[in-house]
């Protein structure tokens, strides 16, 4: 089970210790800057966590490649409510199942990943998106992450000025 950012006041801590205890057969990786120490040293006291530090941008994909579920354990607060996690479309490019506890409103998700909205769930969604590697799936989770991407948006958001234009155009041309 992965996670690729830093270990800081956003993670919650109690929900991932937790997953610790419930999920003993799991090993949980944290690729990332570790900002609160505090936390990271309640964290390197299960023999099932890893905590591997920074690492460059190349190293980035492969650490991802290396996690069977990406994760994004949040805690719940007004901070993270308006954080949009841009690992979420890294985790699906590279195919993965991801779990995620409900921080934000991050309704386009919901049918691509799993999202928790407790500490039993967070176990459980776990458990399924662990069982589920399937190639089709991969590929579905990529393809939406690639329609996710900036170039779809960017694209997306031409298409509609074309559109304000052509209707705007049409109106003045009514008008004349």
């Amino acid at each position: 089970m992965g996670y690729l950012g830093s270990v800081d006041d956003r993670l919650d801590g109690e929900l991932l210790e937790h997953c610790f205890v419930q999920l003993p057969e799991y090993r949980f990786v944290f690729t990332g800057r570790i900002v609160d120490e505090a936390l990271a040293e309640r964290f390197r006291r299960y023999p099932n966590v890893e905590l591997r530090g920074s690492r460059s941008p190349e190293q980035l994909p492969g650490e991802v490649a290396g996690f069977d579920v990406g994760l994004i354990p949040f805690a719940c607060n007004a901070f993270t409510r308006t954080i949009y996690p841009l690992k979420i479309n890294e985790y699906l490019a590279a195919g993965l199942p991801v779990v995620m506890t409900d921080f934000a409103r991050l309704n386009e998700f919901e049918g691509v990943a799993y999202i928790a909205g407790s500490k039993e769930a967070f176990v459980q969604h776990i458990e399924q998106a662990a069982g589920q590697d399937a190639a089709a799936l991969r590929q579905e989770r990529a393809r939406f992450a690639k329609s996710n991407s900036w170039e779809s948006r960017v694209e997306e958001l031409e298409l509609a000025l074309e559109k304000a234009l052509h209707q705007r155009h049409a109106g003045l041309a009514a008008t004349v």
